[in-house]
C-alpha cells in the first residue's frame, strides 16, 4: 500500500465559545473549519440566546453541530472540567479582563486542547 493510498482519520473535536453573544463567530466555525464534532455558543443572556438560535437557522446549521446554551460561562466552564466533558478548544473573548474565567478555562480544556 502506497503512502497516497492511506486516508487520515479525521479528528472531531469540540468548541466553546463561552462569551457568544449573537453566535456569530461559532457559525463561521462551522462553516469554516472541517471536522468538528460539535460547538456550544454560550451567553448569559436569553435575547442572545434567541439570536443564536436565529443565526443558526438562518445559516442552515444543525442544531447538533452548533448549540445556544444559555448559561453562565464560569458555569459552564466547571460544569465541563471532567474527562470526557471537556472542550478542545475554548473561545473566550470578554469585553473586559479576562481574568475571572481563567481556572474555569483550564480546567474545562481538554489535555493538548487550547484556548484563545
Amino acid at each position: 500500500m502506497a503512502i497516497a493510498d492511506l486516508k487520515p482519520k479525521p479528528y472531531n473535536f469540540t468548541i466553546l465559545e463561552a462569551l457568544s453573544a449573537s453566535g456569530l463567530r461559532s457559525i463561521r466555525y462551522a462553516k469554516e473549519i472541517p471536522n468538528i464534532k460539535f460547538i456550544v455558543a454560550n451567553d448569559l443572556d436569553s435575547d442572545a440566546v434567541e439570536s443564536i438560535n436565529r443565526n443558526i437557522e438562518y445559516n442552515e446549521l444543525d442544531k447538533d453541530l452548533v448549540r445556544a446554551n444559555q448559561g453562565d460561562a464560569c458555569s459552564v466552564l466547571y460544569q465541563h472540567r471532567k474527562h470526557p466533558d471537556r472542550f478542545d478548544v475554548i473561545d473566550l473573548d470578554p469585553y473586559g479582563t479576562a481574568s475571572p474565567f481563567i481556572d474555569g478555562v483550564v480546567q474545562a480544556v481538554e489535555d493538548g486542547g487550547n484556548y484563545v
